[in-house]
């Protein structure tokens, strides 16, 4: 069975949960994740109950979250089971405020980390905002990261700064503990094992059929045995494909920009954003400033600042097209963190949808069911194709 050890507030490892009938969690790779756990209804689990502790788990001494609910429901159908539920690790992000405004340039992975580092890693030891991460990003591909001029942020959290950023480039991140034996820090917090945690900013590797970067392929389908349930969806009800982007100023005299969804304005896109199919969407930008930090930009800095910024926000319009499936590993083909990982690109095939998809792992629910283990994945799209069968019925 999956290893789940407990930590305290201090992170200090007091026991390894064994008594427990299901376990799982959601690994989001742009996101935060959330898990469950059933244990068992029993003396040596009723510390759980304690109002005054915080808790915190980890899978595998890897993946790891906050407990953030414990529950028993006397009149359940399982009466001897504690459900337990929280967030993963990665929760922190949305609980950190970026503090003031603060004005960020480079590549993607470079802003990220500096919008982590000057809000979570404050001071040194000791100080109250002070986390230590060590940041890892693969500077070898910063070429492939969009370059962001003057990105200016004012208050809000550190995940909603740094997610749309990540998302526009189809990037995600990860937070590790690095576990060691017990140490004996201090008196406010008198012992730990986690004093150091691993921030890595991500690129997913291409491994699909047809990549060029010499990869070896990861190809799932029903034929190779190594895909079961799928499901697919559609969904444009969110589409917008023109952003009204309102920089600084008062009234009519606000600057006002026009972004468009990349691969809209001047190609030859399917939906001409026109009409009826000109789907809008304001963006309030009152807090970049074309002054600020004692330093003024021209009229082409600061449209280009809210150029981004549309941009970020059109990445939340897209068309929601998911795609779902249960990944088996009964021919052993490919092992999940080895072969591919969370945010690597893969390739499926799909017989009962008729449908070949070079597709984006975006995230990854492990289950731990008794004896069982499932793993299910969802993926985002990268480009699809549909047979031949579905374009003479008019599916497409």
């Amino acid at each position: 069975m999956e290893v789940i050890t407990v930590f305290n507030k201090y992170f200090e490892r007091i026991d390894v949960l064994r008594k427990y009938t299901f376990m799982q969690y959601v690994d989001k790779f742009n996101g935060v994740g959330e898990f469950k756990i059933n244990a068992i209804l029993c003396d040596e689990n009723l510390y759980f109950f304690d109002k005054n502790e915080v808790f915190f788990v980890a899978f595998d001494e890897m993946a790891m979250g906050r407990i953030d609910k414990v529950a028993k429901d006397s009149d359940s159908e399982f009466e001897r089971t504690i459900e337990i539920t929280g967030r993963m690790i990665k929760y922190k992000l949305q609980t950190s405020v970026v503090y003031k405004q603060q004005i960020y340039s480079g590549r993607t992975a470079e802003v990220v980390k500096q919008l982590v580092e000057n809000n979570m890693c404050v001071g040194s030891t000791g100080s109250k905002r002070y986390i230590n991460f060590e940041f890892h990003m693969q500077s070898n591909r910063l070429d492939e990261m969009t370059q962001v001029i003057n990105g200016q942020w004012t208050g809000g959290s550190v995940y909603d700064a740094v997610q749309p950023l990540l998302q526009q480039d189809n990037m995600g991140f990860e937070i590790i503990p690095v576990i060691t034996e017990r140490i004996e820090i201090g008196a406010q917090a008198p012992f730990t094992n986690i004093l150091q945690w691993n921030f890595n900013i991500l690129l997913g590797e291409d491994r699909t059929r047809n990549n060029v970067k010499g990869n070896k392929p990861v190809v799932f389908s029903h034929s190779l045995s190594n895909l079961t349930r799928s499901t697919y969806e559609k969904n444009i009800e969110d589409y917008c494909n023109v952003a009204y982007v309102a920089g600084e100023g008062e009234g009519n005299d606000r600057t006002w920009i026009e972004v468009y969804q990349d691969g809209i304005k001047g190609t030859n896109y399917e939906w001409n954003a026109v009409g009826w199919l000109r789907d809008e969407l304001f963006v309030d930008a009152r807090d970049l400033q074309k002054t600020a930090d004692n330093k003024t930009y021209t009229d082409t800095e600061y449209k280009e600042m809210l150029t981004q910024r549309g941009k970020e926000n059109l990445k939340d319009h897209i068309v929601f097209v998911s795609y779902d499936s249960t990944v088996t590993n009964e021919n052993e083909k490919y092992k999940y963190g080895v072969d591919f990982k969370n945010g690597d690109f893969v390739t499926v095939v799909d017989n009962e949808l008729g449908l070949t998809a070079d597709v984006q792992i975006t995230e990854v629910t492990k289950s731990v069911d008794g004896s069982r283990e499932i793993l299910d994945i969802t993926f985002g799209y990268r480009s699809i194709q549909m047979n031949e069968k579905l374009r003479r019925k008019g599916v497409i």
